[in-house]
């Protein structure tokens, strides 16, 4: 039975989201993978592999405290998934926060994730809340 993008993309949420089984959230990440961030970031550019992606998150978490409110998954077409994820981040030299939604659009090949393509509800608001911290 073939999986499914959107079972493939639950299957990385749930275990990317418990510190017992994040490490075992890189297995569903495909060699080949690559994150699409915007420009104007400061972590902006293409990620590549399970490793580039890790690099990533380290990234965004050297610059905030992340804390995920709400994730929906749905299917966005037959080798796609689409995360709505809701947010909150704090600057980690200010204390500032922003509440803000992310979707984040997966290609899926063989039940691993290929391609990440992220887009902020205000990505304008999440450089200011890192230029208040003097970046």
């Amino acid at each position: 039975m073939t999986t499914s993008a959107r079972d493939t993309l639950s299957e990385f949420m749930t275990r990317i989201g418990d510190p017992a089984t994040a490490r075992q959230a890189f297995e569903l990440v495909a060699e080949d993978f690559v994150a699409n961030e915007p420009g104007s970031l400061p972590y902006r550019g293409q990620h590549h592999g399970p490793r580039g992606l890790r690099g990533l998150l380290r990234q965004v978490n050297e610059l905030f405290a992340l804390s995920i409110e709400s994730v929906r998954v749905t299917d966005a077409g037959p080798d796609r998934a689409l995360a709505d994820v809701g947010i909150r981040l704090a600057s980690r030299t200010t204390g500032k926060q922003l509440g803000t939604r992310v979707l984040e659009l997966y290609r899926v090949r063989d039940g691993k994730l290929v391609e990440l393509d992220v887009f902020y509800q205000d990505t304008h608001a999440l450089v200011a809340l890192l230029d208040e911290g003097g970046r």
